[in-house]
């Protein structure tokens, strides 16, 4: 009974893994972050029961130590969420985001999940990931070859699979090469085909920090089968893992060079085009300053942001809030209109939003959760942590890199007596295979099993509410692209049944409202200012959409509160070149050219080449090739 207890927990894990990194729904959602998040919700509601009993097991159990540590980074989180100055948004996070508190319950869960899987269930694991992965690297094939635009988009020219974004794809694939070490060289014809397709996937992804961490795959194999002295006197397998890299690296050629080939390109294809051969390119030639140039300045703003609030943060999610307000003129004109709503780093990031408390909580964690572990997950774990180190948060690889420290082997503890009888038995459990442990089935028996059931099902629920909002909301987005701004609403105020605690519903309604009675009615003016004020409700730290409530309130006359609502924005955002000029037409409409003026040459300050903002500065009136689109107090006579 036990033993079959352990295993179905093993295949429910590997289920939620697998689904965890394919899951979408092309043509239907709006990205891929709306199926990704239900399942990690389940997964991490799953776990939570996990986490307290582990928790509660104390110094008795190796998984005693980290989950109390995970639930103390929770706690802290909890705190700093209910601190922050946008409850609602810190909870959830922001849309095609989700890094609030409900993300970090979620990696806590995750990993409690791991504990569950012992030596006869992580294989189970370890090929969930291998197959996700693979499953991404078809499909990144098609992007760059038949292409597959209508269903599921590349990044560009970069392929991204099914998770969104290229430098993901990169990581999972990389992630998958980390357990497939061993079973090349053990099988390696059954492995053969795996480890040439996540190859490829790393190179349609066309991404310079997974090629370099494949070459630390490479190394690590090396060095481990050197020191547990499996390559003397075996030719053979040093043989096989000079062919698990060889087929490796001849998979990322040929994922390198899809794009350029299916494009007409020829086998050399442009190095500037960043996708196919440009991917070779494109990694020989980067730099320091090119990978991490944006990310070090933000970085320095981050401090500044930490100082303010140094205890508990602005709150989870929160970067864009933290920081946004702190950037400087010289880095905003570098930015443009790029914003970052994540720090791009794991500790930055937290250390930004759950302030240095909750930085101290997640090292914690981190450093009793990877102690005593070994195997393959530790070196899965590894390549996400370092990745994680210069990415945003990922739905997809965060939560991985909690369960590959979670579910990793455990082993034996060092012999006691004097240190160098320590120094010997440490080195000796980096030798053999992974102790003895106390992962077994669901901790508290039946009634374990019946809670973790309980909670991933309400998870389930709130899963399926999130993805059905996220399906409307993709119709609302693609009728408001084509001008039926009236179907646009329709499907939006669906969406905004089941996305109700974010402002994006709302706010797409208010535009699409302003759209679609452009110049005609202020009665259109004024219901597209009721959405507007409903999204900065549920987050007044986003200056976009004080810059909407704006354009509303100005559209209807009420130019006071429209000048107001803009200045709100600015405070957040001091650069936002849409705020500055917003406020320049407020000042106009109220006969104020001077002040105008001011907000426009403050926008010019930031990006100069705005000809029509520039006429406006220098003219005071816009010129009349573009009269069209201004009402007639902004044209020239």
């Amino acid at each position: 009974m036990a033993g079959r207890v352990r295993r179905g927990a093993a295949a429910g894990v590997a289920v939620g893994v697998f689904a965890l990194i394919v899951a979408d729904l092309p043509g239907l959602s709006f990205s891929v972050w709306a199926p990704k998040m239900a399942v990690l919700m389940v997964l991490g509601a799953a776990g939570l029961p996990v986490l307290c009993m582990r928790a509660t097991a104390g110094r008795m159990s190796a998984m005693g130590p980290p989950a109390i540590a995970a639930l103390l980074f929770v706690a802290i989180a909890a705190v700093s969420t209910a601190d922050s100055g946008a409850v609602v948004s810190a909870v959830v996070g922001l849309y095609n985001q989700g890094t609030g508190l409900v993300f970090v319950v979620a990696l806590a869960g995750v990993w409690a999940l791991g504990t569950l899987i012992d030596d006869h269930g992580r294989p189970l694991v370890e090929h969930a990931i291998v197959t996700g992965a693979v499953v991404n690297a078809v499909v990144a094939v098609a992007q760059q070859t038949v292409g597959l635009s209508s269903t599921v988009p590349a990044f560009g020219t970069h392929a991204s699979g099914l998770l969104g974004n290229p430098i993901f794809l990169g990581a999972v694939c990389v992630a998958a090469l980390a357990l497939l070490g061993g079973r090349f060289v053990d099988e390696p014809r059954r492995w053969a085909t795996p480890v040439v397709l996540v190859g490829i996937g790393i190179g349609a992804s066309a991404e310079r920090l997974p090629v370099l961490l494949m070459l630390g795959v490479f190394a690590a194999e090396v060095f481990v089968a050197l020191w547990r002295g499996r390559l003397a006197g075996q030719p053979r397998r040093l043989a096989r893992l000079i062919g698990f890299a060889g087929l490796a690296v001849a998979g990322w050629i040929v994922g390198s060079v899809l794009y350029p080939l299916a494009h007409g390109h020829g086998l050399f294809g442009s190095f500037a085009g960043g996708g196919g051969a440009g991917a070779i390119g494109y990694t020989a030639q980067s730099t320091v300053q090119s990978t991490f140039g944006d990310r070090l300045d933000i970085w320095r703003v981050a401090v500044t942001a930490v100082g303010k609030r140094p205890l508990f943060g602005f709150g989870p999610g929160q970067f864009r809030d933290a920081t946004s307000g702190l950037v400087p003129l010289s880095l905003a004109r570098s930015m443009g209109s790029t914003v970052f709503a994540d720090g791009h780093n794991l500790f930055v990031e937290y250390a930004t939003t759950t302030g240095l408390l909750g930085l101290a909580a997640l090292v914690g964690w981190l450093v009793l959760a990877a102690r005593r572990r070994r195997g393959r997950l530790v070196l899965m774990a590894a390549v996400l942590g370092i990745i994680g180190m210069a990415e945003p948060l990922n739905v997809v690889t965060t939560p991985l890199l909690f369960l590959g420290l979670g579910a990793a082997a455990i082993a034996p503890r060092p012999v006691m007596g004097s240190w160098h009888q320590r120094v010997r038995g440490a080195l000796r459990a980096l030798r053999e295979p992974g102790g003895p442990s106390d992962r077994g089935g669901v901790p508290g028996g039946r009634g374990g099993r019946v809670a973790v059931m309980v909670c991933a099902g309400i998870a389930a629920l709130v899963g399926l509410a999130l993805v059905v909002g996220d399906v409307q909301y993709e119709q609302a987005v693609a009728h408001s692209t084509v001008g039926s701004q009236t179907a646009a609403i329709r499907f939006a105020t669906s969406a905004d049944h089941e996305l109700f605690a974010w402002p994006d519903p709302q706010s797409l309604m208010a535009q699409a409202e302003l759209i679609r009675n452009f110049g005609v009615t202020p009665a259109a003016a004024a219901r597209a200012g009721l959405h507007a004020e409903q999204a900065v409700r549920r987050d007044p730290t986003d200056a976009d959409l004080w810059d909407v409530l704006a354009e509303a309130q100005m559209d209807a006359g009420h130019l006071r509160a429209a000048e107001r609502s803009a200045e709100n924005g600015v405070r957040l955002r001091p650069f936002d070149t849409s705020l500055l000029n917003t406020l320049g037409f407020i000042a106009r409409r109220q006969g104020d050219t001077a002040r105008a003026r001011y907000w426009f040459e403050r926008s010019l300050a930031v990006i100069p080449g705005q000809q029509i903002v520039r006429e406006l500065a220098v003219r005071g009136c816009v010129p009349s090739s573009i009269v069209g689109l201004f009402p007639p107090d902004e044209r020239c006579p």
